[in-house]
């Protein structure tokens, strides 16, 4: 009988035990902000900027309550949530810049290649005559609005450059099965 066994508890066995789980949650809760700290301060090598000194200053508000003489089991939980919060969202916020400069690149790679697209058909524009000039002159009209297009994307530049590539490949194709007469006439 545990009931039985807990009323034959003397009031001081009763304390002793409440003491001992007592002080079992503490140490439990001054382990996690410990946990929580070595966390934070490993994931500083990856973060730069105003993220990283938010988990530094987080860290230091946590070592704070580690070292504070009389802090809680709650005291201690609460620094530790308050941390791994802040490391959450500052790596997110990592993330999302590293997603944007990955996406900035992209749109810069993108340009660059319609760009050489566009010079390169300028180039075999030289050697083209008739309908096949016509066709590569207007691809390159529109392949330049793409390219000082701002609100162009990726995709779109990218489609750009293979239609401009396959109209200038197609335009030297047929320029290169003309005769002599065939282009002497236009």
């Amino acid at each position: 009988d545990a009931d039985a066994a807990q009323k034959a508890k003397t009031p001081e066995e009763i304390e002793e035990e409440n003491q001992a789980e007592a002080d079992a949650a503490l140490a439990q809760a001054k382990k996690a902000l410990e946990t929580s700290i070595a966390n934070a301060k490993a994931a500083l090598g990856g973060l730069t900027g105003s993220e990283k000194s938010a988990v530094e200053t987080a860290i230091v508000e946590a070592e704070k309550v580690l070292i504070k003489v009389g802090a809680t089991a709650i005291e201690y939980t609460a620094a530790s949530e308050k941390l791994d919060a802040i490391v959450a969202a500052a790596k997110a916020l990592e993330d999302q810049e590293t997603q944007e400069e990955q996406a900035a690149e992209a749109l810069a790679e993108a340009k660059a290649g319609l760009s050489a697209a566009i010079d390169e058909a300028k180039e075999v524009l030289k050697g083209l005559t008739g309908d096949e000039k016509s066709a590569v002159e207007t691809a390159i009209v529109e392949a330049e609005k793409v390219l000082n297009d701002a609100d162009s994307t990726v995709t779109e530049l990218n489609t750009e450059t293979a239609e401009l590539n396959q109209v200038v490949a197609d335009a030297d194709a047929a320029q290169k099965a003309k005769t002599p007469e065939e282009i002497e006439e236009e």
